[in-house]
């Protein structure tokens, strides 16, 4: 990595050159969008901090086989998620970037919801559905309760696919300050829900309380 910066900032001062780009428009284009390096790097941090927090939460407010069935049902149900949403969310950077010059971000952004729900409802959810009795069968009677956890947790994991691809909508229109505000509540709602659970104590409880918190978060967040 180190040799491919060297040689990456060797190219660039070779090729570099002041009477190419000039000094006035670079102080327009950095105070235009000072917003990613400053609300960007945040946000990643949050998003990050969110993913990893829940597991070292549950271990704490439960026990480790909660944790452990948590684990298991979300890796299922991410899947067919992350497979379909990052190909798709690619794409819809490439052509929402075009767009938005051209002043057809909308349509584009409706057209791509479309598609994320046409390919994404049914297998997410039927995969929520079957799994209490899909996971007994492939995995053991000890993996029931996952089973249960995966249908708990699908209607949430299925707006969390709806809406993440079109997150970049917010870079594209240079909104990052929104988008790392949401990362937060994110973080604020997914701990808060998981205490109330704690709270309510429960094998099942907390993590419908967990997945209904999740979805009503994304839901506003998509809208």
């Amino acid at each position: 990595m180190t040799g491919g910066i060297t040689s990456l900032v060797r190219i660039t001062k070779k090729n570099f050159s002041l009477s190419v780009v000039n000094k006035k428009m670079l102080a327009i284009v950095a105070k235009k969008y000072y917003n990613f390096p400053l609300y960007q790097t945040w946000g990643t941090l949050l998003n990050v901090l969110s993913i990893q927090i829940m597991p070292l939460l549950l271990a704490s407010f439960f026990s480790s086989d909660v944790t452990g069935w948590f684990a298991m049902s979300t890796r299922v149900l991410q899947l067919p998620a992350s497979f379909l949403g990052q190909s798709i969310g690619q794409v819809y950077f490439q052509k929402a970037s075009v767009a938005q010059r051209e002043e057809r971000l909308s349509d584009v952004t409706v057209r791509t919801l479309k598609a994320l729900v046409t390919l994404g409802t049914f297998p997410i959810l039927s995969l929520g559905f079957i799994a209490p009795d899909l996971f007994p069968l492939i995995l053991g009677d000890s993996w029931k309760i996952a089973g249960y956890y995966t249908l708990f947790l699908a209607p949430y994991l299925w707006m969390q696919f709806l809406s993440s691809p079109i997150s970049a909508t917010f870079l594209i229109v240079n909104k990052q300050r929104y988008l790392t505000l949401f990362q937060g509540f994110m973080l604020l709602m997914g701990v808060a829900s998981l205490y109330i659970g704690y709270l309510v104590q429960g094998s099942y409880a907390p993590i419908i309380i967990y997945g209904v918190g999740k979805f009503i978060v994304y839901f506003l967040y998509k809208e």
